[in-house]
């Protein structure tokens, strides 16, 4: 039983989970999380922030909080993109995903 576990392990290590980040996605990933790091730290920090600025600080951290859901949204819509992309050319293959002969071959 333990030998049958342990090939499932090996399996699930050998299989891609994400698929290559290219340079214009991790750009995307790297000002997203800048952007909410900024938001959090506005947050925690938001008694200073409003002796400092006045009401112009619970402005600055909505137009953070904007940023941050738009540049979320624009990260998954990309992330999304390149998964599809990596995984429709993965599986337009002459094999099927099980290492089978596709249909059109096998006939």
């Amino acid at each position: 039983m333990e030998r049958g576990l342990m090939g499932l392990w090996l399996d699930r290590l050998r299989t891609p989970i994400a698929a290559p980040e290219p340079p214009a996605l991790r750009r995307t990933r790297i000002v997203w999380m800048i952007a909410c790091m900024a938001l959090g730290t506005g947050v925690l920090s938001v008694g200073p922030l409003t002796r400092m600025l006045g009401r112009a600080a619970p402005c600055l951290l909505g137009a953070l909080l904007v940023a941050s859901g738009l540049l979320t949204a624009l990260y998954l819509a990309r992330k999304h993109r390149v998964e599809s992309a990596c995984s429709a050319s993965t599986y337009t293959s002459t094999s099927t995903p099980t290492g089978a002969p596709a249909a059109e071959e096998a006939g």
